[in-house]
């Protein structure tokens, strides 16, 4: 309806966007700060507040703090944020719960954490009722998200966004290929984007750390501006799918100035 919907990024995984002169980005987009506007309400974060050990008078805790060390068990992973605090868990536009206490961190949102006095004030600015428990409840949210420019898109351009979408990977970027410098770099260019991480690994329904050959699509640019899609075809008695190497392989061989 017009109305600009903006979301969290819960890695720094790859976007591409298309501007108002039909020109596409392609980048990383790691959360910085931030606005988010519920019933009226205005809630400021800055970058320095955005997984941290160190909370701020409003801090967000997205899927990428998880830490885990080597006893980890992927799908058994839970971790609590928001000690003494007031937190609201957010899954896209919806608020999944609001509690003044610790909140599981969730692989597929992010949480809006206050310090306890701020966020009191704030609870009962939207209408939050208390429910038990630490828990509260509003009856109905007016939610926006204004997430602050990427880092890597200059504000003129961000400002001429039509659409972004975002949760890809990355093969090619500045022409650099993703297994150009060997596994181990590879694995360095995976945990970047967050794909390494414990609780993005939770949503995985195959290990994309793996070499392994798949029916794939791939979109890019090539340094023209050009944009080329290309389908890799797979699982038939004619055709086996693709690696992530044998797609840039292939994707530069048709396109040399592939970007």
């Amino acid at each position: 309806d017009g109305k600009r919907i903006e979301t969290f990024p819960l890695f720094r995984k790859s976007c591409i966007g298309m501007m108002k002169n039909g020109q596409y980005l392609f980048f990383n987009f790691r959360l910085g700060g931030g606005n988010a506007s519920i019933n009226g309400k205005d809630i400021r974060w800055e970058k320095s507040g955005v997984n941290t050990d160190t909370p701020a008078a409003v801090s967000v805790y997205t899927p990428f703090y998880a830490k885990e060390d080597e006893d980890t068990v992927v799908k058994e992973y839970k971790t609590l944020v928001g000690e003494n605090r007031v937190n609201i868990v957010m899954v896209q536009e919806d608020i999944i719960c609001i509690r003044k206490g610790p909140v599981a961190l969730t692989s597929i949102g992010v949480v809006l954490s206050l310090e306890e006095k701020l966020g009191e004030e704030f609870l009962a600015g939207i209408g939050a009722r208390p429910i038990g428990d630490g828990y509260y409840k509003c009856d109905n949210y007016d939610i926006g998200i204004h997430l602050d420019t990427p880092e890597d898109v200059s504000e003129e351009d961000w400002n001429q966004i039509v659409w972004v979408y975002g949760g890809g990977l990355s093969l090619i970027l500045d022409g650099n290929g993703l297994c150009d410098q060997g596994e181990e770099a590879m694995i360095s260019w995976l945990a970047e984007e967050g794909w390494m991480s414990v609780m993005s690994r939770q949503t995985q329904e195959s290990a994309i750390h793996e070499l392994a050959k798949h029916p794939r699509t791939g979109v890019g640019v090539t340094k023209d501006g050009d944009l080329v899609v290309f389908v890799y075809s797979g699982r038939t008695t004619l055709s086996v799918g693709a690696d992530y190497r044998e797609m840039v392989q292939i994707a530069r061989n048709i396109f040399p100035d592939i970007w």
